[in-house]
């Protein structure tokens, strides 16, 4: 069945393409490619932009490793589930949820190699910078 593109807005793209929104009533255009609603138009995106912005008063979490973190998530998830959270702040909450799980990661590891490194007694490139301008400065300041 062929779809009634009469009702569809006029409007074409650069591309060539339709615009694909129902038009207003007594008009070939949306609201928002309708020359008669210009100063209607401008308004609404004045109106929408002073409008106050929905505070979120959520409880500070405190995350000290990844059992946090996932505990905290698993709640997240649990919120969603029953409509207490808004999806848009679940998935943000959700993306740094796992920002802070790699970070830790990162750091996790990064201890575990200064402790494998310390076992082998294997010198970090710091201190070996550190020791060879320790040296130098030590043949300087010596008399020749």
């Amino acid at each position: 069945m062929k779809e009634d593109t009469s009702k569809k807005c006029q409007f074409k793209k650069t591309s060539g393409a339709s615009c694909g929104a129902w038009a207003m009533k007594d008009s070939p255009y949306c609201f928002t490619h309708n020359p008669d609603m210009a100063v209607e138009r401008k308004s609404a995106v004045l109106k929408g932009g002073l409008a106050q912005k929905k505070q979120l008063n959520l409880p500070r979490v405190d995350i000290q490793n990844p059992k946090d973190i996932s505990k905290f998530l698993n709640k997240v998830v649990n919120e969603l589930r029953t409509g207490k959270i808004d999806r848009r702040v679940a998935n943000a909450l959700g993306y740094l949820g796992g920002h802070l799980v790699k970070s830790m990661e990162v750091g996790i590891m990064e201890d575990r190699v200064v402790e494998i490194e310390k076992a082998l007694k294997i010198k970090r490139p710091q201190e070996v910078e550190q020791e060879a301008n320790e040296l130098l400065g030590s043949k300087q300041s010596s008399p020749q």
